[in-house]
């Protein structure tokens, strides 16, 4: 099988990417088609209309961060036949610093540290204006692999969670509602993840 990458890795990467790769797999790089390779796989966030026409064998497009631009899912209508894929290795440290940041914001720790640096220690023991977040409504848009993760995550400091994708599903501890439903849910919601 042959892969192609559209921009080369650095070379402790691609040591590390060659060391893991099955026997079979061949891979090219570059922004430009290879010239008489017939990649079945392309690795491109944003491939050029080039890369996508150049290989009648290519069936998968793995995008190597969350999303698809815009750009990119118009030029697939040529393409039916191409199926995407996202890697979500980011999807952890994603979740875990919006955790982190709703968890600051609710404990207004940001604001009460610049007045214990500046010596102001009057917050001291004083925590009414912190929110407590267990009982209240999170919301969170966009179910995939950080969004699913931020749900379980608020449902872990008991609170009540609603979550956004672009079609309703079934089967979560929690509602999951299509787009169309933002309107309504977003008023009831305490906190907004995005």
């Amino acid at each position: 099988m042959h892969v192609h990458i559209q921009h080369e890795p650095d070379a402790e990467a691609l040591r590390t990417l060659q060391e893991a790769l099955s026997d079979g797999i061949e891979l090219s790089f570059g922004s430009e088609p290879p010239s008489g390779a017939p990649y079945a796989v392309l690795v491109a966030g944003r491939p050029t209309p080039e890369l996508l026409a150049a290989s009648a064998a290519l069936r998968t497009l793995v995008i190597p961060f969350a999303g698809l631009p815009s750009a990119t899912a118009e030029a697939l209508r040529a393409y039916p036949h191409i199926s995407v894929h996202n890697l979500h290795h980011n999807a952890a440290a994603t979740s875990e610093l919006a955790m982190a940041l709703l968890l600051a914001a609710s404990k207004m720790i940001v604001p009460i540290d610049g007045r214990m640096r500046r010596g102001d220690w009057s917050d001291r023991g004083r925590m009414e204006q912190a929110v407590q977040l267990e009982g209240r409504t999170a919301l969170v848009l966009g179910h995939g692999a950080i969004g699913s993760r931020v749900a379980r995550a608020c449902l872990g400091l008991g609170m009540q969670v609603v979550a956004i994708a672009r079609r309703a599903q079934q089967g979560q501890d929690y509602p999951v509602h299509g787009v169309d439903a933002l309107a309504e849910l977003l008023p009831r919601a305490d906190a907004v993840l995005v």
